[in-house]
């Protein structure tokens, strides 16, 4: 926006807003001093205000209690004679004023007579009963205002010490003192309609206000605004001074504040808006507001006049280059130099500028017009060279292809023959494998040829041994036999003993029985032994079948392992061929891709040379044409 603006509107922003800001801050300064010292002297005479109030309400306490103190003093109380205590509180109810509600006399026991005749009460539990009576620590007691339990109005007790003519306490005197009159005496503390006075009693309650749901139904203690409460707390303890709040108000107040004399410790305040106190200020603002606008409006036409005798030479300068800069571009025009300060300096070197200009596109368009004929000839020339750069291309792009099939010829016999050497590969490795197994197995095969003569051997050895029980088990039998005839002819000769060979009758027949079992397991013994004999007979000639049998089965794996070391040594004979089949085809394939990169690099420097020629040709056509666009664009100027 600063780069739109004219010159008389920069000079009014640089010069029009620090003076304005200069007013401002003078007219704020001003107002602050004058705020502090209006606020000053009307807080100061709200203060001197509300010191008379308390000093009005001090007096109207006084009043009241002087009137307590003056019946206390009569003969008829000090008598302490019932009847003429009674005699006089009617007399006296009868003419006292419409600000007492109750003229009561409360004896040592702490019952209360009334004026009115009324019957009497226990009033030992009221505090200033106990406080003048019973503690006797004071003589006079202004009490805290309450509401009175016969009228309910708002009411506070002065009460006052009784004594007889011998300076004992016989009772107290007190009245009861409607809080009319002290809410009138508050008002007048002020004459200011939009002042607002209130006075507070020693527990907070406030006491005395122009608004009747205030009084005695707000204790400023437990005000939300810490600004008033604590204002409330300074009045509390007998202080003098000045706070600002906004309590229930809705505005900024000032409130001023003087205690109460008098025994009672009450407080009195005036709460004054601070648009009162600011009346003075604001109108010293608007005063001061005008003539700075005055001031700021003279030194604006000042400032505009100025910035238009600076600005037309300026304005000359602009005119006369954007008629250079459009139309016809009339270079032979100069500025009128009137003046021989800054501006006519300019002026004078805008002519200078204009000349050189002028001589420049002279030569400018001379240059031009060769510069055009030179891009003619030039484009001509390219133009050919790109035609026999594209034949060249074309045969290229046909070379490069023909060495492209050849190379993918070539890689597939390469591929085929590294097929092929890695299928004899896998043979011989096969073959060798399988001869490995061969020689294994005929190597098994003897193991098991060996193992069978070594069976065939044991197995003969124990046919000799079990010919050998055999010939054992028939001496038993023939044993046995002997043992089982002499056990039958030990019996008969038992026999023929009678008595006298029993016990050798029953020996011989214990032997003949056990030749017998004898006899019968040898029998036994001998069918094993013979069954015996006849497997190991078979199991022999088992085993020499299976040696048989073995020796056959080595002959065949030793022809088999032959044979395949044949087959090893063909494939190894195969795998040598494509082997040097398929180098011979890496070789050709690494020739012909070096042939094809080769052609690659011919066809990409003839590609790269025929494009450079079609942008020469384009720069060249271009050139003759900027060449062109450039006389077109002098031949405006008028030189």
């Amino acid at each position: 926006m600063w780069k739109k603006a004219t010159l008389t509107q920069q000079l009014l922003a640089l010069f029009g807003i620090p003076v304005l800001a200069a007013f401002i801050g003078v007219g704020l300064l001003a107002s602050e001093l004058v705020r502090d010292r209006v606020q000053g002297e009307i807080t100061g005479s709200a203060l001197e205000l509300t010191r008379s109030g308390s000093a009005a309400i001090e007096q109207w306490l006084e009043i009241h209690t002087g009137y307590v103190q003056t019946l206390a003093r009569t003969e008829e109380l000090r008598s302490n004679d019932r009847d003429r205590i009674t005699s006089l509180l009617e007399t006296q109810g009868e003419s006292m004023s419409d600000e007492y509600e109750v003229l009561i006399f409360v004896d040592t026991e702490g019952t209360a007579h009334y004026h009115h005749g009324g019957d009497p009460t226990d009033n030992s539990g009221r505090d200033y009963w106990q406080s003048i009576v019973e503690r006797e620590e004071v003589s006079t007691v202004i009490s805290d205002p309450l509401y009175s339990t016969s009228t309910g109005n708002p009411i506070t007790v002065i009460a006052q010490r009784v004594e007889d003519e011998a300076g004992e306490v016989i009772g107290l005197v007190a009245v009861t003192v409607t809080l009319d009159t002290l809410a009138e005496v508050v008002a007048e503390t002020t004459a200011r309609e939009d002042a607002v006075p209130w006075a507070m009693s020693t527990d907070g309650v406030i006491i005395a206000h122009p608004d009747e749901d205030v009084r005695m139904e707000m204790n400023a203690l437990d005000s939300g605004d810490a600004s008033y409460r604590a204002m409330a707390e300074s009045m509390q303890a007998g202080e003098e001074g000045v706070a600002h709040f906004e309590q229930r108000y809705g505005e900024p107040f000032t409130g001023v504040y003087a205690p109460i004399e008098g025994g009672a410790g009450w407080s009195l305040g005036v709460a004054i808006p601070d648009r009162v106190l600011l009346a003075t200020v604001n109108e010293l603002r608007t005063a001061l507001a005008g003539a700075f606008l005055v001031a700021l409006l003279a030194l604006g036409a000042v400032i505009v006049l100025v910035a238009r005798r600076i600005s037309q030479p300026i304005k000359n300068t602009r005119d006369a280059l954007a008629e250079i800069a459009s139309g016809d571009a009339d270079l032979t025009q100069r500025l009128t130099v009137h003046r021989d300060d800054e501006l006519g300096q300019l002026s004078a070197r805008f002519n200078d500028f204009v000349e050189q200009i002028q001589g420049l596109v002279q030569q400018v368009s001379g240059s031009a017009s060769q510069l055009s004929a030179a891009a003619e000839e030039l484009s001509a020339s390219v133009g050919e060279t790109r035609d026999q750069l594209q034949d060249q291309q074309s045969e290229t792009d046909q070379v490069a292809t023909s060495m492209n099939e050849m190379s993918a010829t070539i890689q597939q016999v390469s591929e085929n023959a590294a097929h092929a050497a890695t299928a004899a590969g896998d043979s011989d490795k096969a073959a060798r494998e399988g001869m490995e197994i061969a020689e294994s197995n005929a190597a098994g095969i003897q193991e098991v040829a060996g193992n069978a003569e070594k069976a065939a051997e044991v197995v003969k050895q124990l046919n000799h041994d079990a010919e050998q029980v055999g010939t054992v088990l028939d001496v038993i039998h023939a044993i046995t036999e002997q043992t089982n005839l002499l056990a039958l002819n030990a019996a008969i000769e038992a026999a023929r003993a009678g008595d006298h060979g029993r016990g050798f009758s029953v020996v011989a027949d214990e032997v003949r029985q056990l030749a017998s079992r004898t006899q019968t397991s040898t029998g036994e013994i001998r069918e094993i032994v013979e069954t015996l004999q006849s497997r190991i007979r078979d199991a022999s000639e088992t085993i020499e079948a299976g040696h048989a049998s073995s020796a056959e089965a080595v002959e065949r794996a030793r022809m088999a392992s032959e044979s395949l070391q044949s087959i090893n040594r063909a494939t190894g004979h195969i795998n040598d061929m494509n082997t040097q089949i398929a180098s011979a085809a890496e070789e050709q394939s690494a020739a012909a891709e070096d042939i094809n990169r080769s052609l690659s690099q011919i066809k990409e420097g003839v590609d790269a040379t025929a494009d450079g020629a079609s942008q020469v040709s384009a720069a060249s056509e271009e050139v003759a044409q900027l060449a062109s666009s450039l006389q077109d664009r002098v031949q405006r100027f008028r030189v």
